[in-house]
């Protein structure tokens, strides 16, 4: 579909529940990689609506490169709001957001096109 509405690239993201981080390495990953091979002419990112303290959330769009999986599993299970079982109130405050974008920092990578 995004080649029929003439896109060049694409984001896939989605909101989290309860261990969404171990379904989206488990099951969607492997989606976005079948897809990047289907469709090469198309850059898809690969990334997570991100609760975030003081909003909604933030669209949280990784860089493409090898590290993009573990990062996107670590953000998740380790900082995602809703992906706590039983809930964790400290992942909705602004020092735990702060721990969570040093950790984002060390997966800093060049785009590749």
């Amino acid at each position: 579909m995004a080649r029929w509405h003439g896109l060049t690239w694409m984001v896939s993201t989605d909101h989290g529940g309860p261990n969404h981080g171990e379904l989206n390495h488990a099951r969607a990953w492997p989606d976005v990689v079948a897809a990047r091979r289907a469709v090469p002419g198309l850059m898809l990112f690969y990334g997570m609506e991100f609760d975030v303290p003081g909003g909604e959330h933030a669209s949280l769009i990784l860089s493409i490169g090898a590290a993009e999986r573990r990062a996107l599993r670590g953000i998740e299970r380790g900082y995602g709001k809703r992906d706590a079982f039983p809930e964790d109130a400290a992942r909705g405050t602004n020092p735990r957001m702060i721990e969570a974008l040093r950790y984002l920092a060390a997966f800093a990578e060049p785009l590749r096109w």
